[in-house]
C-alpha cells in the first residue's frame, strides 16, 4: 500500500498531465504522460499513462504496487524523482 505522500505525487502527475518515466520493481522502464488513476479489471489501483501522441493514442495501466520509482521528464515545482519501493 502506498503512503499518502506517494499517492499525492501520482495525483499531481495526473492533474498536470506530466510526462514521467516509471521504473517497475522488475527493472522495466515505461515513459508516458500521466492521465488518470484507475482501478483495473482485478480492482488493483493503477496509473494510466498515454504512451503515444497523435490519432493512435495508446494507453497503459501500471499497477501502483509494482512501481519502484518515478521521474519527471519535464521540470516542475513538485518533484524530480520519487522512490516508492526499496525492492
Amino acid at each position: 500500500m502506498l503512503s499518502c505522500k506517494h499517492y499525492d505525487i501520482l495525483e499531481i502527475c495526473c492533474i498536470y498531465k506530466l510526462a514521467i518515466k516509471v521504473q517497475l520493481c522488475n527493472g522495466q522502464l515505461i515513459q508516458g504522460i500521466a492521465i488518470n488513476l484507475v482501478n483495473n479489471a482485478n480492482n488493483e489501483e493503477c496509473i494510466r499513462l498515454q504512451l503515444s501522441a497523435g490519432l493512435n493514442r495508446v494507453t497503459q495501466d501500471i499497477e501502483l504496487a509494482k512501481i519502484h520509482d518515478i521521474e519527471a521528464l519535464v521540470k516542475n515545482p513538485h518533484f524530480d524523482r520519487v522512490i516508492f519501493s526499496d525492492s
